[in-house]
């Protein structure tokens, strides 16, 4: 009897053991290169291991489908990655590189699966940042280089003190701060959350209306005529929308798919999936996939139709101001 305990507890041990080997296996050894070929495609293990009278059974079957589970799993997440970055305007180049511009060079998020973390990582901490806008001077709306007043207003960082005259002291592109947002307004910058005070807003109006009133006095109304939209402030435009794969709980059930293969009474397993899409206003679509002979399903595009207005104003943008004379 003392035997038997001594044997199972070898047995037991060398179960332990081989587990913990693949473990690290898929950890450490296909973090890198599981991104060319699949975990299941690096399984050195063959067979079955059997000891103690079939007791123990090690089946490499098993270790196949852990690493299809990690591939999936790691495929989906690079691609939900990507296809959020790319809804806050963060893409990624073939190199892996984050860039805030689609371009040519840029990948769909569908292609996503072949970035490394270290890419998908730098992208997340870019995708707030400005830092990509460092030394690049400042334009007003029609595109004309700004400039600080004196250097007194370039050391405050008064944006209400510009120029479009040539001079030295160049406005540059800078991190945003809450003097520079209206009341009421919010924006993430460098991963910090700046919430506007309109203090910027109100310095603009108390400097027009000293000025103002400085050269025409109190003799005067002002009458401000809004803008209305017309069937001119709007356009149908062709854009893309993105779906993204987000994967649920797994279960057990009869698939009729897989009879050819398996006994009428066998049950396979299901994975849940829900699948969103990113902006053309479509439901949720949520179903599942039989593990056993179906390919997880992943992301992908399609083109629709809508209206968008591209005048660039609302209805409280003031078109024109008459100066009445009293």
């Amino acid at each position: 009897m003392k035997k038997n305990i001594i044997n199972d507890k070898k047995i037991k041990k060398w179960h332990v053991a081989i587990i913990l080997i693949f473990a690290g296996f898929l950890t450490v050894k296909t973090s890198v290169s599981a991104v060319d070929t699949g975990r299941k495609d690096q399984i050195r293990s063959k067979g079955i291991i059997d000891y103690a009278n079939k007791t123990v059974v090690i089946d490499s079957k098993d270790l196949t489908y852990l690493a299809e589970e990690i591939d999936d799993l790691e495929s989906s997440y690079k691609i939900n990655m990507a296809s959020a970055l790319s809804e806050i305007g963060t893409y990624f180049k073939t190199d892996g590189s984050a860039v805030h511009n689609r371009t040519e060079e840029t990948i769909i998020p569908d292609n996503a699966a072949s970035l490394t973390f270290i890419s998908l990582y730098e992208g997340i901490l870019g995708s707030q940042s400005v830092t990509h806008l460092e030394g690049v001077q400042a334009k007003n709306k029609d595109g004309e280089l700004l400039y600080y007043e004196s250097l007194e207003d370039a050391e405050n960082r008064d944006l209400t003190r510009t120029t479009k005259t040539p001079n030295d002291i160049p406005v540059y592109i800078r991190p945003i701060e809450e003097r520079n947002l209206s009341a009421g307004t919010a924006a993430w910058v460098n991963g910090t959350l700046i919430i506007g005070n309109g203090a910027d807003n109100e310095a603009f109006y108390t400097k027009g209306y000293t000025d103002g009133v400085a050269s025409i006095g109190d003799s005067v109304s002002v009458e401000y005529t809004y803008h209305q939209h017309t069937d001119a402030c709007y356009e149908e435009q062709t854009l893309t929308c993105y779906t993204s794969i987000i994967f649920g709980s797994t279960y057990n059930k009869h698939c009729v798919g897989c009879q050819k293969e398996m006994p009428d009474d066998a049950t396979v397993k299901f994975k849940k999936y829900v699948k969103k899409h990113s902006s053309c206003g479509a439901a949720d679509y949520e179903s599942a996939y039989c593990t056993n002979h179906q390919n997880p399903p992943s992301g992908s595009s399609h083109e629709y139709q809508t209206t968008v207005c591209i005048c660039g104003k609302t209805e409280k943008t003031v078109e024109s101001a008459h100066i009445i004379f009293n």
